[in-house]
C-alpha cells in the first residue's frame, strides 16, 4: 500500500528573536534552551545516517512509486 506522493519542501527557515532573547529562546528557560540547542546538533548526523540507510536498500524495492518516493528523499 503506498500513500499520495508527496515531495518534502526545503526552507529557509529564519527566527527574528530580539537580542535579549538569542541565548534563552525557550520558554521553559535556558536549560531547556541548552538542551534544544544541544539535540539540534545531533540532527545531521541523524539525517545523514537515515539517508544512507535507506540508500542502502533502495535497490531491493520493487514499489514503483515508493522508490521514486526513496529516490526523492535520498537525492
Amino acid at each position: 500500500m503506498t500513500t499520495p506522493h508527496m515531495m518534502p519542501v526545503r526552507r529557509d527557515i529564519r527566527f527574528a528573536l530580539p537580542p535579549e532573547r538569542a541565548k534563552d529562546w525557550h520558554v521553559q528557560g535556558v536549560p531547556v534552551t541548552h538542551f534544544m540547542n544541544a539535540l539540534s546538533l545531533l540532527f545531521p548526523a541523524g539525517e545523514r545516517f537515515f539517508m544512507d540507510s535507506v540508500r542502502n536498500y533502495r535497490d531491493r524495492i520493487e514499489d514503483p512509486e515508493l522508490k521514486k518516493q526513496v529516490l526523492g528523499f535520498i537525492g
